[in-house]
């Protein structure tokens, strides 16, 4: 229920900002609404929570299983293909969606002991590889992004002021008021990381399997993980000093 709040909060704010231009902008709303939420928050938590890695990696796990539906779901119709085209269902089913919703039924109908333990074996130690594997991923595809043209600065300002600004400010004040941050300083921590991350860079996988405008979405994308290098530490030194 965390991440679908975060994200259609930041899918309101980016309509908003970007309605007037609609559908033409539509695949501005995911860069300022769906995160990075593993690749780029998995490395940083191993750093930040090095003592409770094991604890803050489930975390993790568990928002991942939340967000990838928008990801490879709403994310992909919006952020790929012609600006044009009509909507339509097919449009919404990908190989990734389909995984997590099985993984998503497997966790809620408790199936885990079906599955043989040598399978789950394999499993856990792929998943000791997810840090390396994540910051080189993130390296590639960043690198990858080309400056040749760059966006309207109206739109990479709009979609930079929603994600790393709006979002986490939006997300101190819920955290705050719940009053949660002493009873569960680790998950606190958690979400306001994933609340300052910028686009997931999953997108440009899509793009590049779907079509769409991989120019002006990579540049964007490219900024934003500049501005993020300076937004991210100030966002968690403003949390962590906030009683």
């Amino acid at each position: 229920m965390t991440a679908c709040g975060m994200v259609l909060t930041g899918l309101l704010a980016a309509w908003l900002a970007f309605r007037r231009e609609m559908p033409s902008k539509r695949n501005m709303l995911p860069l300022a609404s769906i995160q990075n939420a593993g690749y780029l928050v998995l490395p940083l938590g191993s750093v930040l929570y090095a003592e409770t890695f094991d604890k803050f990696a489930l975390y993790c796990f568990l928002y991942n299983l939340g967000i990838t539906p928008f990801l490879w779901g709403i994310g992909k119709y919006f952020v790929t293909g012609d600006t044009q085209e009509n909507f339509t269902w097919k449009r919404l089913i990908t190989p990734p969606l389909i995984a997590n919703l099985l993984a998503l039924t497997m966790v809620f109908t408790h199936t885990r002991s079906f599955i043989p333990e040598t399978i789950l074996g394999s499993v856990t130690l792929l998943g000791s590889a997810a840090v390396p594997v994540a910051t080189f991923i993130l390296g590639a595809t960043l690198g990858s992004i080309s400056l040749s043209k760059l966006p309207p600065i109206t739109d990479t300002l709009k979609v930079i002021l929603i994600k790393l600004f709006l979002i986490p400010l939006i997300t101190i004040w819920v955290l705050y008021i719940s009053g949660c941050k002493s009873s569960y300083p680790l998950l606190t921590g958690f979400l306001m990381l994933e609340a300052a991350t910028p686009a997931a860079t999953g997108f440009i996988i899509q793009i590049r399997s779907y079509g769409g405008d991989e120019q002006k979405i990579g540049s964007i994308m490219l900024a934003s993980y500049l501005i993020c290098m300076v937004t991210i530490p100030f966002w968690m030194a403003i949390w962590n000093i906030m009683g």
